[in-house]
Order: structure tokens, then C-alpha cells, then sequence
């Protein structure tokens, strides 16, 4: 259906590529959130995911398929433990608003130390991270349980109790405690080293990331001295990866989320690439020259940086696409090419139709 919404008008010049599919069907996924509910089943308050259009009904998953198989022996665990403090640890009730444990969240990343910024070999190691997000701070409570899945998990280098004191049903506060380890993993792709805190963005499917980075590098078509524009970059994936492959290029990332672009120069400085740049700022007019961009060097000491105009410009905008404010300096920027990455065919196609 969302492929009959593209545009038709001068379907000669607009070839569709073949699908790259994924090699795996099972086990891909490297982020899956998990809600309580009040319900209990064989005396253990029922932990899965929500079902369609449901809020507050929420479906048993003892085994996930599209997770690391570690990662359903981690979720049983996390679920016989609170099945035994169930009066310390009560559910949190989405209709009354009372009640603690929210969701659990469960990272993987493989750290392959590329950087050699995180010590240890480059043998390929597996990294997860466990997140019990809850209504308040738990830490006290929830420490035997961080010390129980280190325990029996060796691959688990973080668990983090997140704080959601308000009403939405996310799994995500601005409260983040650390009970085990470090807050955050280290996944190597292409050659870069990132790390991903609990709230960070970051492609969920791990396995094809990397093939869509480097079909993405494929477009682009760089040249040594080519500037690149990359909107709504996050943590850098992108801009990381092309500076790394191009270091003849000049990247410069952008994003609303300042704790995005923190990670994403964080990475930059890890893995010593110094041809990618980032700063925050409104992405909807895509006045990417007007933004602060800066280099650092050893002492800490910034220094502004020019933006030329673009010879390629990357979008890569959440689910509900371009804002329209975008489109018109997205035209009007003078790049001889625009790469648009879509988790939502729906409204790439409708800003597509808008671009030509």
C-alpha cells in the first residue's frame, strides 16, 4: 500500500531498486521495551508487550523472537524477581496512576573495540544493557536485582533503574541511576565505535545497519571536498561512518536533541575522526549555515566553524517525516543530491511528491 502512494509523475526517471532484505528473520532486533501489568499470572505480575491499540493491556512474551536469545533468559529473570517482591515492587496501574515498576528495557550491542578507546582486545564481544524504568528512584530496592543478573549474566556490563514519574506510558525519564556497571553500551559498525546511553537512537535492527549505511555512502556519491548535510543525525551513525570510509569529506550533523549531539561529538572525539561536525538546532527551515558548529582541540579550546553549501544532503526525520517549512530550503539548498531515509513509507512518499 505504501509503495503505491510514491509518486508517478515521471515514473521513467524514478527506477525502484531492488529490496535489500535482511540475511535473518529472527534475532536481529538490539532494542526491545517491555510494560508490566497489574495482572498476575501463576503469581508473578504479567511482563510482555502492549496489544494493538491497547494501552493498558498488555500481552505475556516469554520468548521473543526478534531479540538476542540471552536477552529472553535476561526477561525471566527480571520477571521470577519481582514475582517475589511483589508487595515492595508493585505494578504500575496506567488508569489509577499508583504503583512502581513501568517497563523493562533490554539493550545489545557487540563491541568490538575499533577505537581502542574502551581497552580490552578487538575480539567481538557481546554487550546489555538492562533498564527497569519505574515510576520513582528504586536503586535500594532494585540493587539485588542489578547484582543478580551481573551474577548470572556476564554479558550485562549495565543495568539503570530510569525514572518516569509522569503519566505517559514511556520508557524514557529524565532521571537515569546507574546500579550496575557503566551507563552505556559500545557497538562497533564500519569501523566506529558508539556509545549508546538508554535514551540514545540508534538503529534497532543491527544486522542491516550496517548495509544501509554503506547503500546510503553508495548514493551519495562523494568525492574528496564534498560537504555533507546530515538532518536529524542523532548519535552520528551516519556521519560517522561516511567521514570514516570518506576522510576526504567534510560532515556536518545536526539534531533538536542536545543529548543526541552530545553523544554524537562524543563519539566523534573517541574515534578520533575530525572531518564530522555537530550541532544542535531546529531542523525545520534546514538553515544548517545559521547553526554553531564548532571544532575542539586537545585543550579543550572551541573554534567556530564556516559551513559551505552542501553537495549532498541526508534526511533521516522521524516517523511523521519532513515538517513542510523543510521542503522549499531542502530545494533550494544546492545540493546536486538528496538521500531521504524512511522508517515510514506513508509520509516519504508524500514529501517525495513534494520534492519533485
Amino acid at each position: 500500500r505504501d509503495l503505491h502512494s510514491f509518486p508517478t509523475r515521471r515514473s521513467s526517471d524514478l527506477p525502484v531498486l531492488d529490496i535489500l532484505p535482511c540475511e535473518t528473520t529472527t534475532a536481529y532486533r538490539n532494542k526491545m521495551e517491555f510494560s508490566f501489568a497489574p495482572k498476575l499470572y501463576e503469581g508473578k505480575p504479567v511482563l510482555g508487550l502492549h496489544m494493538p491499540g491497547r494501552f493498558d493491556r498488555i500481552l505475556r512474551i516469554s520468548d521473543c523472537q526478534i531479540q538476542d536469545p540471552e536477552a529472553n533468559e535476561i526477561l525471566q529473570a527480571v520477571s521470577n524477581f519481582v514475582g517475589e517482591y511483589t508487595e515492595e515492587l508493585p505494578v504500575y496501574n496506567s488508569r489509577k496512576h499508583r504503583g512502581l515498576l513501568r517497563h523493562v528495557v533490554i539493550r545489545t550491542a557487540e563491541n568490538r573495540n575499533a577505537s581502542g578507546a574502551y581497552g580490552g582486545s578487538a575480539e567481538p564481544r557481546k554487550e546489555i544493557m538492562v533498564s527497569m524504568v519505574t515510576s520513582q528512584r528504586l536503586a535500594s530496592l532494585l540493587t539485588p536485582l542489578a547484582q543478580l543478573l551481573a551474577e548470572r549474566f556476564p554479558s550485562v556490563v549495565s543495568v539503570m533503574n530510569v525514572v518516569n514519574a509522569s503519566k505517559s506510558a514511556v520508557a524514557h525519564g529524565p532521571q537515569q541511576v546507574t546500579l550496575h556497571g557503566r551507563p552505556f553500551l559500545v557497538h562497533t559498525m564500519l569501523g566506529v565505535d558508539f556509545q549508546i546511553s538508554h535514551s540514545s537512537f540508534f538503529q534497532t535492527n543491527a544486522m542491516q545497519a550496517p548495509r544501509l549505511l554503506s547503500r546510503v555512502g553508495e548514493l551519495c556519491e562523494l568525492s574528496d571536498g564534498d560537504v555533507v548535510y546530515d538532518m536529524f543525525c542523532g548519535t552520528g551513525s551516519i556521519a560517522l561512518c561516511l567521514s570514516r570510509q570518506h576522510p576526504g569529506i567534510t560532515v556536518f550533523g545536526a539534531d533538536l536533541e542536545a543529548s543526541a549531539i552530545a553523544d554524537a561529538q562524543l563519539n566523534a572525539d573517541n574515534n578520533e575522526i575530525s572531518n564530522a561536525f555537530f550541532a544542535r538546532g531546529d531542523l525545520h527551515s534546514l538553515a544548517v549555515h545559521e547553526l554553531p558548529f564548532a571544532s575542539v582541540d586537545a585543550q579543550g579550546n572551541e573554534t567556530m566553524v564556516d559551513v559551505p553549501p552542501p553537495s549532498c544532503v541526508i534526511v533521516d526525520p522521524p516517523r511523521p517525516g519532513l515538517h513542510p517549512r523543510a521542503i522549499e530550503p531542502l530545494l533550494h539548498a544546492g545540493a546536486r543530491r538528496i538521500v531521504y531515509i524512511s522508517c515510514n513509507p506513508s509520509t516519504q512518499a508524500r514529501d517525495v511528491k513534494l520534492l519533485l
